[in-house]
């Protein structure tokens, strides 16, 4: 029986690991903090007034998305 709960909670945890995975693939596309997204970064920030440092994901997602 204890093999059983810990086969199943092995299981688990590779099931939530892979959906994190996803997750976290989709969103560092559009991420202020992905190295490939600095040009857009600094861009919201001209046109805010700000440092790139200061601009937020919802500044950048509502320029962007």
């Amino acid at each position: 029986m204890t093999n059983k709960v810990f086969k199943t909670i092995v299981k688990l945890l590779l099931i939530i690991g892979f959906i994190m995975a996803i997750h976290n693939k989709m969103t560092w596309e559009d991420s202020i903090k992905n190295p490939a997204n600095q040009p857009y970064v600094v861009e919201v920030a001209f046109n805010l007034g700000i440092e790139p440092h200061e601009v937020t994901q919802a500044q950048f997602n509502r320029r962007y998305k």
